[in-house]
């Protein structure tokens, strides 16, 4: 009984491990290729599903540029969207409460908290919209991302063409753009680390099609905690 049993288990072992040894090349290939041709969307749902589970602060610089103005605010971004800093160049305090919206900025004349309204300064919400809301108000534009060829870096740049009433869902209001604008066309890119599955940059520009002229531009550089970071 003994001898049948290690002749059975013999057997097994030149049948089955082969086989074995098979599936899991087939499964390692599939993983390759599945990761090399994974889609666009797909890829940056699983990036936002990656940065939102492991990261409960990162750092932001965000510039724009428009008619006749740019702006560059440093600061963080924590969880439930709260987003904090300063604008430099005017020695402005802000934030900006994730659930409510709610934007506060500290008098430099009295060193209050205020809301923007208050002091005059409504015209900031556009520019501290998070860039993790922004996106996670646009999943129903990954369906049609697109990969764009990388030249200058190693980072994956997937293109997110915008509408007008997506920029609107986002949060931005037109009256922010010192121009009419005719035929708006809006772009969104973003740059993954394919590797660590993190954002490094958003680049937002509108352009107005009919006369090919650039409305505005803004710049997110997103970074880790204590990678070129600010905090109040």
């Amino acid at each position: 009984m003994l001898i049948v049993n290690r002749k059975i288990t013999a057997k097994w072992k030149i049948i089955f491990l082969p086989v074995l040894i098979l599936l899991l090349l087939i499964f390692a290939c599939y993983n390759l290729i599945y990761l090399k041709n994974i889609r666009p969307g797909k890829m940056l749902e699983k990036t936002m599903q990656n940065m939102e589970l492991n990261f409960n602060h990162l750092n932001v610089d965000i510039k724009e540029k428009g008619h006749s103005y740019s702006l560059s605010f440093k600061g963080n971004i924590l969880e439930n969207e709260v987003v904090y800093g300063e604008i430099p160049d005017y020695s402005l305090k802000i934030i900006k409460k994730g659930e409510s919206g709610e934007l506060l900025i500290k008098d430099l004349r009295d060193h209050l908290w205020k809301k923007a309204s208050e002091i005059g300064l409504e015209a900031l919400e556009n520019l501290l919209i998070s860039p993790f809301e922004m996106l996670n108000s646009w999943t129903t534009l990954y369906k049609n991302a697109k990969f764009l060829n990388n030249q200058s870096g190693k980072d994956k740049v997937i293109l997110l063409n915008v509408s007008p009433e997506n920029l609107q869902k986002a949060g931005f209001s037109y009256d922010c753009f010192a121009v009419a604008v005719k035929e708006p066309w809006i772009e969104c890119l973003v740059f993954i680390d394919e590797e660590n599955l993190f954002i490094n940059r958003i680049i937002l520009s509108m352009y107005d099609k009919s006369s090919n002229e650039n409305i505005f531009s803004r710049v997110f550089s997103i970074a880790p905690p204590g990678e070129n970071g600010s905090s109040l």
